[in-house]
Parts: structure tokens; C-alpha cells; sequence
């Protein structure tokens, strides 16, 4: 498959199903058929609701987790969270095209957000914050899949900021995360990707379980740095492309 298919493929996925089942679910949030609090159904009974796999539900799931909208009890299903702020309903990725240059955009804006989340976290992270971090690590490493990587790897980053207790990146990173499943669809076809993941976010995780604020972000900063080199290396073999808004798909 050539660089141009490979891109055309991820976001195109990216733009499919589970996010379609994410903005629904998202809607009847926002219409109160599911209140704060209130339990969703199983996997399985979404699954049979919305005629698609349990994967898609499972991943449209793990977006609304990381947009703060649901949140995952282990062992004990996915809730409503008790506390909802409408900002959490809007998406940046529902008004951006998902094109190559936002894709180059959001790397950019990435290193002025995370790296500064890294070395937040790695002050203010409490002892749940650094377990919640852990296990998201433990999940990179034990991923089967890409739909999988893409998942975990957005926990980990979502826990990063999370863990910075500063509540407006925490939400400026949530109106990004549909975006960062777009870019991790691309970078995550690469073989060195795949690879560098585990060892990248352990770095990550161990600078910020040490309290070590500078090597927290010089670690996100590196990890941000090679995932921008992927990123383009994929990007710049293909014709230039340019998004259609609304439609958020591609025209040559």
C-alpha cells in the first residue's frame, strides 16, 4: 500500500465509525437520555444498539473517557461523569478539516501543551494519578493492535494532562483528541512507531513518577519530536491534499 493509500485509509477510519458512534452517544448525553451519574449499558448491548463491532464501541468509548464526558470504573462499567461543562461538547475536530496540515498544526501545538503538561504532572501528580499512568504504560505495552496502541496511547497522554491538575490545558488537550486519533492512525503505520511507543511513554512516566518536572518534558518533547518525523515522513511522500469542511474528507 503506498503512502498516499496508507494516509487516505487512517483518516478516512478515523472519520468512520467509531467516531460516528462517539458523536451520537455524545448527543444523547447532551439530550439527557443518559444523565450524570447514570450507567451505561454493557459493550455488548451497545454493540447490538448501534449495529457495529464491540471494537468500535470499545474505541468510541475510550474517546469520550478521554474527553471527560464518560468515565471508566474497573470492573464496574462506564458512567455519565457526575459533573459535565457543555465545553466538553465541542470538538475542535468537528470544525477543522482532518488534513495533512492540521495534522503538521496539531504536532506543533502538541509540544507547547504536553511538554508543559509532562513537567506540571511531574509536580502535582497525586499517588492515583501516577497508578492511573502506570497501567495506561502497561496497556501500550501489552497492545495487540493498532486500534488498540491508538487507545492506550490516548489514556496515557489524556492521564498526562489530567495529572497536571491545571484544568484549562486539561481541556484544551480534551478538544484535540479526535485529532490526536487521526495523527496516531497515520504515525502508528510505522514499523519505528510501533516500536519506540513502549519505551518512549515509560520515559515519559518514570521522569514524572521521579518528580522530575525538565526531564518530564525534555522526554515528551523527544517522544513529540521523532512522532513529528514519522508523522512527515509519511505525509511528504504524498500529492499535497487539502480538506473539505463538513465533510472532513479529501480532494486532490
Amino acid at each position: 500500500m503506498t503512502a498516499l493509500a496508507v494516509l487516505r485509509s487512517s483518516i478516512s477510519r478515523a472519520q468512520g465509525l467509531p467516531r460516528q458512534v462517539m458523536a451520537e452517544i455524545r448527543r444523547q448525553i447532551a439530550a439527557g437520555m443518559w444523565k450524570p451519574g447514570n450507567k451505561l449499558p454493557t459493550e455488548r448491548e451497545l454493540s447490538t444498539t448501534f449495529g457495529v463491532s464491540r471494537s468500535v464501541i470499545r474505541e468510541a468509548v475510550s474517546m469520550l473517557v478521554a474527553f471527560g464526558i464518560l468515565r471508566a470504573r474497573q470492573g464496574g462499567g462506564v458512567f455519565v461523569c457526575e459533573t459535565l461543562d457543555e465545553s466538553v461538547f465541542e470538538s475542535l475536530a468537528f470544525v477543522l478539516p482532518t488534513s495533512p496540515r492540521t495534522l503538521r498544526e496539531l504536532m506543533d501545538v502538541r509540544k507547547v501543551l504536553e511538554v508543559r503538561a509532562a513537567e506540571l504532572a511531574a509536580s502535582s501528580a497525586t499517588t492515583e494519578d501516577l497508578e492511573v499512568l502506570r497501567i495506561a504504560v502497561e496497556g501500550i505495552r501489552k497492545a495487540p493492535t493498532v486500534v488498540e496502541k491508538i487507545r492506550t496511547g490516548m489514556n496515557f497522554h489524556n492521564a498526562v494532562a489530567c495529572a497536571s491538575h491545571n484544568h484549562l490545558l486539561t481541556r484544551l488537550l480534551h478538544s484535540l483528541m479526535d485529532l490526536f486519533v487521526a495523527s496516531h492512525r497515520v504515525t502508528l503505520q510505522s514499523a519505528e512507531a510501533r516500536a519506540t511507543a513502549v519505551e518512549d511513554h515509560e520515559a515519559i512516566y518514570r521522569a514524572i513518577e521521579s518528580r522530575a518536572a525538565r526531564a518530564a518534558g525534555r522526554a515528551m518533547k523527544a517522544h513529540l519530536d521523532l512522532t513529528q518525523r514519522q508523522l512527515d515522513a509519511l505525509l511528504t511522500v504524498a500529492p499535497p491534499l487539502r480538506g473539505r469542511r463538513g465533510a472532513h474528507q479529501f480532494e486532490e
